[in-house]
């Protein structure tokens, strides 16, 4: 499927920019709109992983389904990068340059892990320290604040990512409740790494993340409970997750051979750099190979097509988008690791309805309007 960038994850932030008169690219969501002006505050809890698809390891009077309001498109690549940075900033990945775990840039011969700060292939390489000022942006959060002072906003994340944060989603929301209690006004957001840790692990049909799913819904649960009635709750995610099986990618050298560089972005929608005047020979033993799997297009298609999106151009995009973009069609994903032991069980970044549909969960006490 064709993400929908007006009825998406990047619709969120742009409505919270348009409620406060904020320059943006990109619609509101009317359901959101109507809401956010009846409120004191207003939290955005995102769900890394919590696809559409996840709701069916729940009953039909739990919580995640009894609220559902709508469902809203994932980015392309459907991917964590790609994705919370669309939640974040109100960017698509053409705008904001995230487009996948690792992207590579020529010019400085690095495969730039964007969140890591480092090399995809080798990590103990001193990358150029230029390479994080290139893929900055504001949040959307942060926009706000600066030209409403009485919107008290803030982002709370779990760890690693931020090493004074949370261990478990009930701590991160009780963080939550302790700073809202003492603000007028606010806007805030909450990040979980769950479900999407477990479901690589385990993969979207396994024991364990059904009942991870359960915890969750119950957990939120009871964070909404405790809440007073000036508080909506908007919950989401960045993408989904199918259940997927490897094709390791290095195993065939007189394919590799035709590289000038080692695949980039990610495992379902993966980009390659081919040796000039290697076009043709590529794109033969590519789908005598792959065919099968995965669909491949010219990077330029990717971007004529507007799957990444639209807006303002981010400068970096031809690059790392190299001259090929694969996506996968099925359940296959490459194996960008030289370990062919190193196996996910489920995985994203892909185009089909389990990677890009995400819920759209509202808990609005005074009702919906």
């Amino acid at each position: 499927m064709k993400p929908n960038y007006t009825k998406s994850i990047v619709n969120i932030p742009a409505t919270f920019l348009r409620h406060y008169n904020l320059a943006t690219e990109h619609p509101s969501l009317p359901v959101i709109e109507r809401l956010l002006g009846s409120y004191k505050h207003t939290v955005l809890i995102v769900l890394d992983g919590f696809g559409m698809n996840l709701l069916e390891h729940l009953e039909d009077d739990a919580f995640l389904k009894q609220y559902l309001v709508d469902t809203l498109d994932s980015t392309f690549p459907s991917t964590t990068v790609a994705a919370t940075t669309a939640l974040l900033s109100g960017l698509t990945p053409y705008e904001s340059g995230h487009v996948g775990w690792q992207q590579y840039l020529e010019d400085v011969d690095t495969h730039y892990a964007v969140f890591l700060d480092e090399d995809f292939y080798h990590s103990k390489k001193v990358v150029d320290p230029s390479l994080k000022s290139r893929f900055t942006y504001k949040r959307a959060l942060d926009r706000i604040q600066s030209v409403h002072p009485e919107v008290a906003t803030h982002y709370f994340f779990p760890k690693p990512i931020d090493k004074d944060g949370y261990d478990t989603l009930s701590d991160g929301l009780k963080r939550y409740m302790k700073y809202q209690s003492v603000r007028h006004k606010s806007l805030a957001y909450v990040y979980s790494t769950e479900p999407d840790k477990t479901e690589h692990f385990y993969g979207v049909e396994a024991e364990e993340t059904k009942r991870l799913v359960r915890a969750l819904n119950q957990t939120i649960t009871d964070f909404v409970k405790a809440l007073n009635d000036d508080t909506l709750v908007l919950i989401t995610a960045d993408h989904g997750l199918v259940d997927v099986t490897p094709v390791p990618v290095f195993r065939h050298k007189n394919f590799t051979e035709l590289l000038r560089a080692n695949p980039a972005i990610e495992p379902r929608a993966c980009a390659f750099f081919v040796k000039p005047g290697k076009e043709d020979l590529f794109e033969r033993r590519f789908n005598e190979y792959y065919g099968d799997d995965f669909t491949l297009y010219k990077s330029d298609m990717i971007i004529k097509m507007g799957l990444l999106g639209y807006g303002q151009k981010h400068p970096l995009i031809d690059l790392v988008l190299g001259d090929y973009m694969a996506v996968a069609k099925g359940d296959k994903y490459f194996g960008l690791t030289f370990d062919e032991s190193d196996a996910f069980k489920a995985h994203h970044a892909g185009l089909s309805d389990e990677e890009m549909e995400v819920p759209l969960i509202i808990y609005a006490p005074k009702g919906l309007i």
